[in-house]
């Protein structure tokens, strides 16, 4: 490093904004034995944001929005012996775009 360098000017704030987030979620999940040693797992998630931004910058935009999400998980779990067991599972997620984010800045 450089030491003794001024600092530049601060010529232009980047951000100047205020974001209140709201969110919730609810998840139903359930497992189906399909033989003795083999089990199915499936749930879903139901998800809702509600975002409320301010941008307090000249020429910018503020904005309210809501998403609502619909994700799935599924997976499978096998019984190697009474007490070890493989599994896998995959699902998918959603985060919506927030803030500055949203309108292409931040």
């Amino acid at each position: 490093p450089v030491y003794g360098q001024a600092r530049p000017a601060l010529t232009r704030t980047t951000t100047h904004d205020k974001e209140n987030l709201k969110t919730w979620a609810a998840f139903v999940q359930d497992q189906v034995t399909l033989t003795e040693r083999l089990k199915l797992v499936g749930g879903v998630r139901l998800e809702r944001f509600e975002h409320d931004y301010d941008s307090f910058l000249p020429g910018t935009s503020s904005w309210t929005a809501s998403d609502n999400a619909v994700t799935p998980r599924v997976g499978l779990s096998y019984d190697l012996t009474d007490t070890v067991a493989v599994y896998a599972n995959t699902a998918r997620s959603f985060k919506p775009n927030s803030g500055a984010s949203r309108l292409g800045g931040g």
